[in-house]
C-alpha cells in the first residue's frame, strides 16, 4: 500500500512540474485579461497628509501603486475558472468559465472530483507563490501600460515631430525607428530613474512612423514565464501552453456569452 501511494505521489508531482509553464502562462493571461478589461479612474490625490499639512503630489492613475496592487490581486483568485486538460501532448491549464457564461475546453477536462479540486488548489498557490516573489518585475508591466495609455492622451493633444523624438534622419526607415524606439525606452523608463516625458514621447513617436500600438504586455508571457519565474523552457513551450486560451489574439480572447431571451411559459 506505502509503494502504491508513494507511486501517486510521483505521478502527481511529475504531472505538476509538466504543467507549471502553462500554469505561469495562466497567471499571465489573468494579468492581461485585467489590463485589457479595466476601467479608467480619477487620479490619486496625495497632496494632504492625516495632519491636514499639504505634501506629496497628484499621481496619475494609471501609474499609480494603488493601480498595480488592484491588478494583481485580482489574479490569483480566478485561478478557481481553471482546470487541467489532458491530451496526448501533456497537462496544460485552460479557463473553462468567464463571468457572464462559459468558454470552449480543448481535449479532456473533468470538473469536479478530488483531481479537479487537486489542480485548482495546486494553481492557487503557485499562483500566490508567483506575484509574491516576482511582485516588482510585474508592477513594472503595469505601470509601463500605464504610461503607454498616457502617451496616447498626450497625442490627442498634438506631439513633436516623431523622428526628432527618436533621433532619426529623414530617410529613416520603421526598422530603425524600431530600433531606436527599443534602446530609448530601456533607458528613459520611469522604474529604471528616467526621464517619464521622454518616455511619454519616444512611445508616441513609435506608434506614430510606425503604425502600430505599443502594446508594454505583448511579450509578457515569455519575459515571466521564461526568464524571471523559469517555468517554461523555450518560447515553444509558451506558445503550447497558450493555445488552449481562447481567442488569445485581442481583447476578446475571454469571449462573454450571449443572453439567451427566456421562453415565458404560457398561461393555461
Amino acid at each position: 500500500m506505502s509503494l502504491r501511494v508513494a507511486l501517486l505521489v510521483l505521478a502527481a508531482w511529475a504531472d505538476e512540474e509538466a504543467s507549471r509553464c502553462s500554469a505561469c502562462c495562466s497567471i499571465v493571461a489573468e494579468l492581461e485579461r485585467n489590463l485589457e478589461v479595466e476601467k479608467p479612474r480619477m487620479n490619486v490625490d496625495l497632496r494632504r497628509t492625516l495632519a491636514g499639512r499639504d505634501a506629496g503630489r497628484v499621481v496619475d492613475w494609471a501609474t499609480s501603486e494603488l493601480r498595480t496592487l488592484e491588478l494583481l490581486e485580482g489574479i490569483c483568485p480566478a485561478m478557481e475558472h481553471y482546470g487541467v486538460t489532458r491530451t496526448d501532448g501533456g497537462a496544460y491549464y485552460q479557463r473553462h468559465s468567464v463571468r457572464g457564461g462559459s468558454v470552449h475546453v480543448s481535449g479532456s477536462m473533468t470538473i469536479g472530483g478530488e483531481k479537479y479540486q487537486h489542480d485548482r488548489g495546486f494553481l492557487r498557490s503557485y499562483c500566490d507563490r508567483v506575484v509574491e516573489e516576482h511582485e516588482e518585475p510585474l508592477g513594472e508591466v503595469i505601470r509601463t501600460a500605464g504610461l503607454v495609455q498616457l502617451a496616447r492622451k498626450k497625442r490627442a493633444a498634438g506631439s513633436s515631430d516623431p523622428r526628432a523624438a527618436l533621433g532619426l534622419s529623414d530617410d529613416a526607415d520603421e526598422t530603425d525607428a524600431a530600433a531606436a524606439y527599443k534602446r530609448l525606452a530601456r533607458e528613459l523608463h520611469p522604474d529604471k530613474g528616467g526621464d517619464r516625458e521622454r518616455f511619454l514621447a519616444v512611445v508616441d513617436a513609435y506608434e506614430a512612423l510606425t503604425g502600430r500600438e505599443h502594446r508594454p504586455y505583448g511579450d509578457l508571457y515569455r519575459s515571466v514565464c521564461v526568464d524571471v519565474v523559469g517555468a517554461c523552457a523555450s518560447e515553444e513551450d509558451v506558445e503550447a501552453s497558450k493555445r488552449f486560451f481562447p481567442r488569445y489574439d485581442g481583447s476578446a480572447k475571454f469571449p462573454r456569452a450571449t443572453k439567451r431571451r427566456k421562453r415565458r411559459r404560457k398561461e393555461l
